[in-house]
């Protein structure tokens, strides 16, 4: 169950920073270098 609770939280990340689209396109590969501080 906790990583279905991490995934929503990096989904609500990606989409707080307006990338929710690109994360969803690249998954795994998604760079959160520029996403992770906000």
């Amino acid at each position: 169950m906790e990583q279905y609770h991490w995934g929503m939280e990096l989904m609500t990340r990606a989409h707080n920073a307006n990338r929710l689209g690109e994360f969803l396109e690249k998954g795994v590969d998604f760079d959160w270098s520029k996403v992770e501080n906000q």
